[in-house]
């Protein structure tokens, strides 16, 4: 186990949105697949920004920003690795994305950021509610309409309420999912499947990363231990003398993250 000892950097975060006339017919058939673009991306714009709607049914005007950028070098002929990251509560997607994009450009990942469906208490930012499920499920399907996504890697990160999401989103969907960062994250061991449902957890990469200051490192350290006995390959990182945060340099950091997901 590594222990960091760089002085901390918080983690900041701050918004998206569109539409047209003529394109209703267009927007409405994308409706029907849960997804609507924000716009016709010139082909060598390497981002697309696109809303998914969070309610169950669809409601339309409840839609949340996704953005997704393609890696330096992309060609719809090959499957690409698609790394979906989760901010933060009172984070929001673009500020995120533009936090992980040069680890994602590096390591050829396509990048998918969507934004929690709630207004954060008391801040400008968002959070995740009860419709994050949906956002992240329909954002990854908007993804895979958009390029050509490798469905055998496809990699989940959060960070502190982002990073309680991915455990619970790839617990519930372990098919879908590759690996798994929880970063800052609370752990629940109600969480995890049982009985036959927890077999093909074992095929889950995970890195954790805490602060050794940081509350509910209790936590962190019994996801560390359960996973692993469940057959999970883990790798936790205590970041020593840090809160809640990331350690800094930060670049450093996400490289190790992605590259441990991805190998």
């Amino acid at each position: 186990m590594r222990r960091l000892t760089e002085s901390p950097r918080t983690l900041r975060h701050t918004g998206l949105a569109a539409g047209a006339p003529l394109v209703v017919l267009v927007a409405l058939a994308g409706w029907l697949i849960g997804c609507t673009d924000s716009g016709s991306p010139d082909p060598a714009d390497l981002t697309r920004r696109f809303e998914v709607p969070y309610g169950e049914p669809p409601v339309p005007g409840e839609t949340c920003p996704c953005i997704l950028s393609l890696p330096d070098g992309y060609s719809p002929l090959r499957a690409w690795p698609l790394l979906v990251a989760l901010h933060g509560f009172a984070g929001d997607g673009a500020s995120f994305h533009a936090f992980w994009q040069e680890a994602a450009k590096r390591n050829g990942c396509l990048l998918l950021t969507p934004q929690g469906e709630e207004l954060a208490d008391g801040g400008p930012g968002w959070s995740w509610g009860p419709g994050a499920e949906n956002v992240i499920l329909r954002a990854i399907d908007g993804a895979r309409e958009r390029a050509h996504v490798d469905g055998d890697r496809v990699y989940l990160l959060g960070f502190s309420q982002g990073g309680s999401v991915t455990y619970r989103l790839a617990f519930a969907h372990h098919d879908t999912f590759r690996g798994i960062a929880p970063l800052a994250a609370y752990f629940d061991p109600e969480w995890l499947p049982v009985g036959e449902e927890a077999l093909p957890l074992a095929n889950l990469r995970v890195y954790i990363g805490h602060g050794t200051l940081d509350r509910y490192l209790d936590r962190a350290r019994a996801a560390a231990d359960t996973l692993s006995a469940r057959g999970c390959e883990v790798h936790l990182e205590e970041y020593e003398g840090l809160g809640h945060r990331l350690p800094a340099p930060i670049e450093p950091e996400l490289r190790r993250i992605v590259d441990f997901l991805g190998s």
